[in-house]
C-alpha cells in the first residue's frame, strides 16, 4: 500500500512540475508567428511516441545486458513513470524513482544503479556521435573536430567493462556491493552504444519532420538539423542544475539551428520542441499504462 502511495505522490508531483513548464514555455511562444502544417505535425507526434517506446526499450536492454530477468513491458512502464521525475527541481528524482520502481520488480538496487550508469553513458555517447557533426557544421559553434572525437572517446572509455570494474574500489558498502555485481561484456556494451547511436539518428529524422511542420527545411540542412537534437539533449542532461535540461537544451538547439533557419523560426522550434516532446511523453505514458493494465487483467 505504501509503495502505491509514494508512486502516486511521485507521479502527481512530477506532473505538477510538467504543467508548470508547459505553461511557462507556452507563454514564451504564443505571440510568435505560426505557420503549422497539421498533417506533418501529427506525423511528428506519432513518430515521437514511437521514439519514446524505443528509448524505454533501451532501459530493458541495459538490464538484460547486466543479467537481470525482468518483463519488457514492466521495464518500459518503469522507465515511462520515472522519466517524469526529471522535471522536478534537482537532478536525482528521475534516478531515485527508477531505482525504487525497479526494486519493486525484484531487480537488485545494485543492478539498477549500474544500469542507470550504463544507460546514461551509452545515451550520451550515441547523442554525441550523432550530434557533434552538427556542432562542427554550425559556423558559429566553437567546436573543433578533434575535440568532438575526444569527447566521444572519453565517454566510450567510461563505458568500458574494465572502467566499470573500478567501481568496486569505492570505499565502504557501495564498493562491496559493486564487487559482487555482474558486469556486461565489451560486446554487449558496444551493442548498447550502437543501439543509442541508431536511436539518436532516428530521433534526428523525427525532429526534422517536426521542423518541417513549422518551417521549410533546406535540403542541405537536414543532416545538421537532425543531429542538433541529440547534442542539445546531451548538453541539457549534463546541466544537472536545470530540471529536464530546461533552458539549456533550448539555448543549444537555438544556436545549432541558427546557421540554417531564420532567428524567429529557431526560437519557435527550440521552445516549441519542448511542448512537442512533453506531448509525446504524455501520450506514450498513457499508452504504456493502458497496455500494462490490459496485460495485467486475469486471463490475458
Amino acid at each position: 500500500m505504501m509503495r502505491r502511495i509514494w508512486r502516486l505522490v511521485f507521479v502527481a508531483t512530477s506532473l505538477g512540475f510538467m504543467l508548470w513548464v508547459l505553461v511557462w514555455q507556452w507563454r514564451q511562444i504564443r505571440g510568435l508567428h505560426w505557420d503549422a502544417r497539421p498533417s506533418l505535425l501529427l506525423l511528428a507526434v506519432v513518430l515521437l511516441v514511437a521514439m519514446f517506446f524505443l528509448d524505454a526499450l533501451g532501459w530493458h536492454l541495459v538490464l538484460r545486458a547486466l543479467g537481470a530477468r525482468a518483463n519488457a513491458l514492466a521495464n518500459i512502464r518503469t522507465w515511462m513513470l520515472s522519466s517524469l521525475g526529471r522535471y522536478m527541481p534537482g537532478a536525482v528524482w528521475g534516478f531515485v524513482g527508477r531505482i525504487a520502481m525497479s526494486t519493486e520488480q525484484g531487480i537488485p538496487a545494485t543492478t539498477a544503479v549500474l544500469a542507470l550508469y550504463l544507460e546514461t553513458l551509452a545515451m550520451c555517447a550515441g547523442a554525441f556521435t550523432v550530434g557533434l557533426p552538427a556542432a562542427i557544421l554550425a559556423a558559429d559553434f566553437p567546436l573543433q573536430p578533434r575535440m568532438a572525437v575526444l569527447a566521444v572517446a572519453l565517454v566510450l572509455l567510461l563505458l568500458q567493462p574494465r572502467t566499470l570494474a573500478l567501481l568496486r574500489y569505492i570505499p565502504g558498502k557501495i564498493g562491496h556491493v559493486f564487487a559482487n555485481a555482474k558486469l556486461p561484456s565489451a560486446m554487449r556494451v558496444f551493442a548498447l552504444y550502437l543501439y543509442y547511436t541508431g536511436f539518436w539518428a532516428a530521433f534526428g529524422f523525427v525532429f526534422v519532420v517536426f521542423i518541417a511542420s513549422l518551417q521549410t527545411v533546406p535540403l542541405q540542412a537536414v543532416l545538421p538539423l537532425g543531429g542538433s537534437m541529440g547534442l542539445s539533449f546531451a548538453l541539457g542532461f549534463v546541466a544537472v542544475f536545470a530540471p529536464g535540461g530546461l533552458g539549456v537544451r533550448e539555448s543549444a538547439l537555438y544556436f545549432l539551428m541558427l546557421p540554417y533557419l531564420p532567428p524567429s523560426a529557431c526560437l519557435l522550434i527550440a521552445i516549441g520542441s519542448r511542448l512537442w516532446i512533453m506531448a509525446g511523453e504524455a501520450i506514450s505514458l498513457l499508452l504504456a499504462l493502458c497496455l500494462w493494465h490490459f496485460r495485467s487483467q486475469p486471463g490475458r
